[in-house]
């Protein structure tokens, strides 16, 4: 399965921050939220085919723990969003969102207000290509 509809939204609940996969709420702790939104990005941006390296990610040896409480938390959501496999890695250090860039929207201020500044550079690179967000 590979969702009709993703949006990196970024809306804080808690201590959770929110995308929407088919319309459905998935709120992620800051770290998978991060996590998804460089690879969402990434895969909009178009570069690299939307690979990205493991260091850029997270700086430390746990991205594949990290990614793999991501897709727990996705797959906890709903019986439909299991069997979306989110991630793959491609045994190279690097992952890619398993989407289609034309699926994914983003909330920039959103975005801008978690307070990353590498995600921060990721999205104004996205804004200056004009690219429909």
């Amino acid at each position: 399965m590979i969702p009709d509809s993703i949006v990196i939204d970024g809306n804080r609940q808690g201590e959770r921050f929110l995308v929407i996969v088919d319309r459905q709420k998935v709120f992620l702790q800051p770290v998978g939220f991060r996590l998804f939104a460089i690879l969402g990005i990434q895969l909009l941006l178009g570069e690299d085919d939307g690979w990205v390296e493991s260091s850029q990610l997270w700086s430390s040896d746990h991205v594949s723990g990290y990614i793999y409480r991501l897709k727990k938390n996705v797959h906890s959501v709903s019986h439909q969003l299991r069997s979306w496999q989110v991630v793959e890695n491609n045994k190279q250090g690097e992952y890619r969102l398993i989407a289609r860039p034309d699926s994914i929207a983003v909330n920039p201020a959103n975005i801008y207000g978690f307070g990353d500044i590498p995600l921060e550079h990721m999205l104004a690179r996205l804004m200056s290509l004009k690219i429909k967000i």
